[in-house]
């Protein structure tokens, strides 16, 4: 029987995503004002273009700021997807339970003794201020990476069943 478990995470917005809303709106705005300006009467048509052009791409910024992580088990190996705006999926990570190296919270001690800064690092959280939040330590693309992800309690059962040694 194929095991499948999935769980989606919503990324929390920070002051980074509402400076660059915030931003986009303003620019936006200025520019449309810009091309009503200098097109004046006679071009009204092209300017009407150009100004909802520039409101679907101010859209498109705005909206690429909503990202949740998709975590899906499926016998024995985990994927994350980045899920921007509810249209675009980017697989981020994709490997075997088996081969973690090492499983925990990221609140813990443990995770403080094997972080280094050469480790390539995947944060697929809502936020790394939850409480929730885990760490798993893989090789992945030929690099020792860390991922930081927020699994429900069946992802972990599951990944501790296929691999003991990565919670001792």
């Amino acid at each position: 029987m194929d095991l499948f478990i999935e769980r989606i995470v919503a990324r929390k917005k920070d002051y980074v995503d509402y400076l660059i809303i915030l931003a986009t709106i303003i620019i936006s705005f200025i520019i449309a004002f810009l091309i009503i300006l200098m097109t004046g009467p006679v071009l009204f048509g092209v300017g009407v273009g150009l100004v909802t052009i520039i409101g679907y791409i101010g859209y498109r910024i705005i909206t690429s700021r909503n990202i949740e992580y998709e975590y899906s088990l499926t016998n024995g190996d985990l994927e994350i997807s980045k899920i921007i705006a509810k249209k675009r999926r980017k697989r981020i990570f994709y490997g075997s339970c088996r081969q973690f190296e090492v499983v925990d919270k990221a609140s813990s001690e443990r995770h403080k003794r094997f972080v280094n800064d050469e480790m390539n690092k995947i944060h697929a959280v809502s936020s790394m201020k939850s409480q929730d939040v885990y760490f798993f330590i893989s090789n992945y693309n030929d690099r020792k990476t860390i991922v930081y992800f927020e699994p429900c309690e069946k992802i972990i059962d599951k990944i501790r069943s296929l691999n003991r040694k990565a919670f001792l």
